[in-house]
């Protein structure tokens, strides 16, 4: 499968998404957050491990759904970058 294509065409889409307007400041972070798992995408389709793509939880915030997440991800040898030495 061509995957450079889609990654492309994620990443145009993640760029698009952070140029749209909101009202409100929830909107605001909801799309920030759209595009930014728009890019985690773009980096799966490029053949980046899962939690490479996502980086660590401090990239999301600790306080979100996401970065509380990712922190609370097991350890494995192929994931030990997202969490703090």
């Amino acid at each position: 499968m061509e995957t450079r294509q889609l990654a492309a065409a994620l990443r145009k889409k993640a760029a698009e998404v952070r140029n749209v307007a909101s009202t409100t400041e929830e909107e605001d972070k909801t799309l920030r957050d759209a595009a930014d798992l728009l890019s985690v995408l773009a980096h799966v389709v490029d053949g980046k491990p899962l939690a490479k793509a996502f980086g660590s939880p401090g990239d999301w915030g600790y306080e979100t759904a996401i970065g509380a997440a990712i922190a609370a991800a097991p350890v494995t040898p192929n994931n030990q970058c997202n969490r703090p030495a």
